[in-house]
C-alpha cells in the first residue's frame, strides 16, 4: 500500500490550509497504524511530496512566478520535482524495497530542511 501525504503535514503548517493538513496528517497516521496491523503480509508506505508539478497558469490554484521563485529558493535542488519521479519512488517501494515498511518518505528536493 502506498499513501500520499504532504511535507506540510510533517511539521511545516501553513495558514488557511487546516482541513487539508489535518487530512494529510491522518493519512500518515493511517499508514503507520496499518503497518502494525497488516504486517508481515502487507507492507505500507507513505510519501510526502513537496512541489511535483505546478498548476497551469490558467488552472484553479495557479501559482505566481514570485511564489515559484520563493519556493525554489528554499529547495536545495532548486527545481520542482516531476510526477515521473514520484512514480519511480512508488515503483521502488512496491517492487524493490522488500524490507521497508511504515515510514514516510519526503520527496521534496530537500525543501523540508530549509
Amino acid at each position: 500500500v502506498v499513501f500520499y501525504s504532504d511535507i506540510y503535514a510533517l511539521g511545516k503548517p501553513r495558514a488557511s490550509f487546516t482541513p487539508y493538513i489535518v487530512a494529510k496528517a491522518a493519512v500518515r497516521a493511517l499508514a503507520e497504524q496499518l503497518t502494525v496491523e497488516l504486517a508481515p503480509a502487507v507492507r505500507v508506505h507513505c510519501i510526502a511530496p513537496g512541489v511535483l508539478a505546478w498548476p497551469g497558469d490558467d488552472a484553479p490554484g495557479a501559482v505566481s512566478d514570485d511564489i515559484k521563485r520563493a519556493t525554489l529558493a528554499r529547495t536545495p535542488l532548486a527545481r520542482a520535482g516531476t510526477p515521473e519521479e514520484a512514480a519511480k519512488l512508488v515503483r521502488f517501494l512496491v517492487l524493490e524495497a522488500s524490507y521497508l515498511t511504515g515510514v514516510t518518505i519526503r520527496i521534496d528536493g530537500g525543501r523540508a530542511l530549509r
